[in-house]
């Protein structure tokens, strides 16, 4: 979920200033708890002259002492992937705070500056209508910071008319490389969801090499599963050597027994630490550079919206994706035997050694 982790002096400040044209300020009143480097229950804090405690009272906004973790940041900059949607503003110099977010794929940024577009920046519709890819119509992917990636659409695998598999394998190529980073400093995470029941009985018989051509049965589609995910990790492993930086590939299948959970698969997503993309009719979008299927695309940044007119800011839609999807993970992991998982290709390791940052 979405956190800022703030130096107190800089919130100070904010408080004091209460500048309504400051984007930070809009973004920090939307919040429901704010974490900074100061105790929160002495007579300083509750003194009624504190802005910081007028500026609580005012939004219905928490403060927490997140003292020991802000300076565990500054002090090991690794830290900041155990809040992987986190924005952190610290006091460290500019050049710092910027090496940060390019090694980590968080916000990161020095007391000093007063830059919120990565939060707000991302506000794009495309409608599939002319020649393109993902990586040409979405160009913001390179520019957002993302140490996550995750796909989710039951049809993923499925084809219409004359949709391959090879179209499955190609837009999840091309989204990768829309929204990757070139650049990461540890491990990239990715997780992709799909249905296996949704794949078609020719393409069974494809990824088999089967003389069946219909009446595949479960043991069949946990085969299917298990090439989709070697074929998956091979396209994994093509941006390993081309970014230079590991990568965990995680894949799921969900399954329509398990009621509850497969509902809360229903929209087709993209979703990293600070954006998501929703499509209106299927992510397997594009074929050779021209669109399979006329839709609608929209990526939104978490406060692309809602701060100066009366939409809800994308945040919250963000964060109930998030608790869905995590809500799906568990009941996987509560009900293994209902769904296939693999983890770089490996179909034999178990759910509940998910690694995925955002979902764990």
């Amino acid at each position: 979920m979405f956190k800022i982790y703030i130096d107190y002096d800089r919130m100070y400040n904010i408080c004091l200033e209460q500048d309504d044209s400051d984007t930070w300020y809009k973004i920090l009143c939307k919040q429901q708890c704010i974490n900074i480097n100061h105790t929160v229950d002495d007579e300083e804090f509750y003194n009624e002259d504190n802005p910081l405690l007028l500026f609580s009272q005012m939004n219905g906004i928490e403060f927490n002492d997140a003292s020991s973790y802000i300076n565990d940041v500054i002090n090991d900059n690794t830290k900041v992937l155990e809040q992987p949607c986190g924005a952190f503003i610290l006091n460290i110099d500019s050049t710092k705070a910027s090496e940060i977010q390019k090694r980590f794929g968080v916000i990161c940024q020095s007391t000093e500056e007063k830059n919120a577009k990565p939060l707000t920046i991302g506000d794009i519709t495309i409608t599939t209508t002319a020649p393109g890819t993902w990586a040409k119509r979405m160009p913001l992917g390179k520019v957002l910071p993302s140490n996550t990636l995750i796909l989710i659409d039951r049809y993923l695998f499925g084809s219409e008319n004359d949709e391959t598999l090879q179209d499955s394998y190609d837009n999840i190529r091309d989204m990768m490389d829309a929204f990757m980073p070139e650049y990461f400093d540890s491990e990239y995470h990715i997780c992709i969801i799909f249905d296996t029941d949704h794949i078609q009985d020719r393409d069974i018989k494809t990824l088999l090499g089967s003389d069946k051509s219909k009446d595949f049965d479960e043991e069949d589609r946990k085969k299917a599963f298990a090439k989709i995910s070697t074929n998956i990790n091979k396209i994994k492993k093509d941006f390993m050597k081309k970014y230079g930086y590991p990568i965990t590939l995680e894949i799921l299948s969900c399954d329509r027994r398990d009621k509850q959970s497969y509902e809360k698969t229903h929209d087709r997503r993209i979703i990293s630490n600070y954006f998501y993309v929703t499509a209106s009719h299927k992510l397997k979008a594009f074929r050779n550079g021209n669109p399979i299927q006329k839709q609608k695309i929209d990526l939104l940044s978490l406060y692309a919206k809602g701060l100066s007119d009366l939409s809800d800011v994308p945040e919250y839609a963000h964060a109930d994706d998030i608790n869905d999807l995590r809500y799906i993970m568990q009941e996987a992991k509560n009900h293994p035997i209902l769904h296939m998982y693999s983890i770089n290709g490996n179909v034999n390791s178990l759910i509940l050694d998910a690694k995925n940052r955002i979902l764990v």
